[in-house]
């Protein structure tokens, strides 16, 4: 899939990992990066339910996807968050954010889309007060 003048493809591992994650095998979230050849990768992936653990695995300068399994809290679902710190060139803050589309077109029960700039807009309670 295109974005803006850039194609963007998803690799098959996300797709498998996804698919893990949807069924509770292997992996409670993964932590995706897009390639500098434009392809959506993942960049690790956790098995625990430890909030923060995924917290500390976000760079401070670069902007990544996070998608974590919330079927187990009262909001239920899958979630695909954007990550965008404020400190990440404003490039790659717009390639994070088309190539979200191809995110959302191509992995299937995506149940809430969260763009955030900031570690606190990542708590429980914030995500919970989102909506898709």
């Amino acid at each position: 899939m295109r974005v803006g003048s850039v194609a963007a493809t998803l690799s098959r591992e996300v797709l498998d990992a996804c698919r893990d994650v949807q069924s509770g095998q292997r992996h409670r979230y993964l932590l995706l990066r897009l390639s500098d050849e434009h392809r959506i990768e993942v960049d690790s992936s956790g098995i625990g339910n430890d909030h923060g653990q995924v917290l500390q695995e976000l760079p401070e300068t670069r902007c990544r996807w996070v998608l974590y399994d919330f079927t187990d809290t009262p909001r239920g679902g899958l979630a695909l968050i954007t990550w965008l710190p404020e400190r990440a060139t404003i490039k790659e803050r717009l390639l994070y954010t088309a190539a979200t589309r191809v995110l959302r077109a191509e992995l299937p029960g995506i149940d809430l889309t969260i763009d955030v700039e900031d570690r606190t807009e990542l708590s429980y309670a914030a995500l919970f007060t989102h909506t898709t």
